[in-house]
């Protein structure tokens, strides 16, 4: 299965998953798997390490054919980060 977002590392980009299902895991100190969520469309993947740099990225993996838009962080965390639009529908 093909990873969107691999465990550990910080996202470059913002997805917005336009079609398809993933899943958000995490593996634990002892090498279990925590499933955390399903992702389904639409829907953003990496809007809580664009609003948190901080935070400890889990691994998102398709579960089916997935087709994402991806915004690089860099360019668009100013911009997004000031539109209240974005971020109190982001945040419910």
């Amino acid at each position: 299965m093909t990873y969107i977002v691999q465990e550990g590392q910080q996202p470059s980009w913002l997805f917005y998953l336009t079609r398809g299902r993933a899943r958000l895991y995490a593996t634990l100190a002892n090498g279990r798997v925590s499933l955390i969520d399903f992702f389904a469309a639409p829907c953003f993947i990496g809007e809580i390490e664009l609003i948190d740099k901080d935070h400890e990225p889990r691994a998102v993996q398709a579960i089916e054919e997935c087709w994402c838009l991806a915004l690089p962080m860099k360019h668009y965390r100013p911009l997004l980060l000031n539109d209240t639009l974005f971020l109190r529908k982001t945040l419910r």
